[in-house]
């Protein structure tokens, strides 16, 4: 579909972005693949199982990676898209959330979706959001790899309120206030 292959683009536009901040080879590390892989736009092209992408962890990490490389760790979540699932990186043992995409999503699922993966991938150097590490195709799924939170506000929520049977202090929720204020302001002012 139409807005599928957008967001084949926008992946593509981020790995060519990533591919270019990777060429100073002094600072960049890859994966023990011997042999040459095609281009990114052209391995995310493809859709084939042996899809791989760019992982970028910090400035000075870069990876080419598969879905192989990804060891998975369990299920963390499950939303409209797919699943989020906590996986280590195996070459740099970095742990991460990786969020699989299903191909079968519908136009409204896959425009949100769109919509999400713009934010995440033009936030990346925003403090106040979680860091965008890369993403591939596995059999025409997307795998997008992010920073691993230790929950996520709803999961916090429900703890405190019905595990606890307690409140958020004003505190904590000022400084969640700040900083998903200072996230949108961020969005608004530099993109």
């Amino acid at each position: 579909t139409q807005q599928w292959r957008l967001l084949v683009q926008t992946v593509q536009r981020q790995a060519a972005a990533t591919a270019a901040a990777t060429r100073d080879p002094s600072r960049t590390t890859t994966s023990s693949r011997s042999s040459p892989s095609p281009s990114t736009p052209e391995r995310l092209r493809t859709h084939s199982i042996e899809s791989s992408g760019k992982l970028k962890i910090s400035p000075e990490q870069h990876w080419d990676f598969t879905a192989e490389d990804l060891k998975d760790l369990g299920e963390i979540g499950r939303g409209a898209y797919g699943s989020v699932n906590k996986m280590v990186h195996k070459p740099s043992n970095m742990i991460m959330a990786v969020k699989r995409i299903r191909s079968t999503v519908d136009e409204k699922e896959q425009k949100q979706l769109l919509m999400d993966l713009d934010v995440v991938m033009r936030s990346s150097d925003c403090p106040y959001i979680v860091q965008f590490y890369g993403a591939l195709f596995r059999e025409g799924d997307c795998w997008i790899c992010m920073e691993l939170m230790a929950t996520s506000l709803d999961k916090f929520y429900k703890f405190v309120y019905g595990s606890l049977d307690d409140v958020i202090p004003e505190e904590i929720l000022g400084k969640i206030t700040l900083a998903v204020s200072l996230f949108l302001c961020f969005i608004v002012c530099f993109h």
